[in-house]
């Protein structure tokens, strides 16, 4: 037997493992865009959630910050009572965590 003709009873063989070889790659290539894909979503969900945060500490934490330091100053010159300071420090205290929750709960990648 002559190697031409083990090369021809081996065509059959070689085209299946070339088939084979073809479709794992276009498997790993799926794969690959899915997980790029993935990757960009879990991004987007992680800048949307840095800029609420942001927003949130900027803006409502600033603000009840700023309301606690009215109370006070009214407290000390006896135009409010301290139920109102310790309200105003309550709802500071309520931002804090909001926004400490905001910038620690892990992001879900579905």
């Amino acid at each position: 037997m002559t190697a031409s003709k083990r090369v021809d009873r081996r065509q059959g063989q070689i085209a299946e493992w070339a088939a084979a070889i073809s479709q794992t790659n276009a498997v790993l290539d799926q794969r690959r865009l899915e997980l790029i894909s993935a990757t960009e979503r879990a991004f987007d969900q992680y800048q949307l959630a840095d800029q609420q945060a942001t927003a949130l500490q900027s803006g409502e934490l600033r603000a009840t910050e700023s309301a606690v330091d009215d109370a006070k100053a009214a407290y000390r010159f006896g135009e409010r009572g301290i139920v109102e300071v310790l309200d105003a420090q309550r709802v500071l205290q309520s931002c804090g965590v909001t926004w400490w929750m905001h910038n620690t709960t892990p992001i879900r990648i579905d």
